[in-house]
């Protein structure tokens, strides 16, 4: 009872020589569906392809940004640290001649020249600097 009967409004008379045209055409419209599905896949992939090589250049570029920062830090430091130790080697050098004197000359605004002796007295608590003048006759 349940079953629908078929009448001439829902059954479809197709002549026999159409029924193989229209299966023809059916099968193409399917091909051509296959093949523009098939076609945009390909586009799909090549384009994913495309954004992979793009982000691998990025990081890549990246990259090489990375380690020449870093090998401009390296380089600073090193710089940092030459500089440190050339000052050191000044002030041990400045000391070395405070420590035995030496003599400067003292030019006064005048254009006098005084002959001095600079040298370093290191008592109990610190270390001073003093200037003494220098018996030119002595």
């Amino acid at each position: 009872e349940g079953a629908a009967e078929a009448t001439p409004s829902t059954m479809s008379v197709v002549a026999p020589g159409r029924e193989e045209a229209l299966l023809k055409k059916i099968n193409e419209k399917d091909r051509e569906i296959i093949d523009l599905k098939l076609n945009h896949s390909r586009e799909l992939m090549n384009k994913t392809v495309q954004l992979q090589k793009a982000l691998e250049e990025q990081e890549a570029e990246q990259e090489q940004q990375e380690r020449e920062h870093e090998q401009e830090q390296e380089e600073t430091a090193l710089e940092i640290m030459q500089k440190d130790d050339r000052l050191d080697q000044l002030v041990y050098q400045i000391l070395s001649y405070l420590h035995y004197g030496t003599k400067v000359t003292s030019v006064a605004s005048k254009g006098e020249t005084t002959r001095m002796l600079l040298y370093l007295v290191t008592d109990q608590q610190s270390q001073h600097v003093c200037l003494s003048p220098l018996d030119e006759n002595a």
